[in-house]
């Protein structure tokens, strides 16, 4: 049980901002795919995104609610993998480098440069992830 704590309580965590929104209490169930398996919680994280998308929560709570999803689904299987602790320091900074990334493209497109915000911190979010990833095995 202590093993799994960490990605418990962030799935408690995501699970409370998940209630908050409307319609968000039906994705709340889909929060046990990540502790099945890797390929459920990547269909969750799906699932995710394009709630967030057709709710249009494409501004920093969206960036923030996918971080959370993504650092859930990469945790529960170093969990299981018995990954080092370090790893999960490489995971949280990882993944949470997409908050100052969104910040950083909204900056650039208010300076005039047409390209979606939100696809560009997500893409410069899961770069830096898989930069991470594969850097440290």
């Amino acid at each position: 049980m202590v093993k799994r704590l960490f990605s418990i309580l962030l799935a408690l965590m995501l699970g409370l901002i998940l209630y908050t929104l409307p319609s968000g209490k039906l994705l709340i169930p889909l929060l046990i795919l990540p502790f099945i398996s890797f390929a459920l919680g990547g269909i969750f994280l799906a699932l995710l995104g394009v709630f967030l998308v057709l709710k249009g929560y494409t501004n920093i709570l969206g960036i923030f609610i996918i971080a959370l999803s993504l650092l859930l689904l990469e945790i529960t299987e170093m969990e299981r993998a018995e990954a080092p602790k370090i790893h999960y320091v490489y995971a949280i900074i990882a993944t949470f480098l997409s908050i100052p990334a969104y910040l950083f493209v909204l900056l650039v497109s208010q300076a005039g440069v047409g390209i979606e915000v939100t696809l560009l911190a997500i893409i410069l979010a899961f770069l830096v992830y898989l930069f991470f990833r594969y850097s440290f095995k």
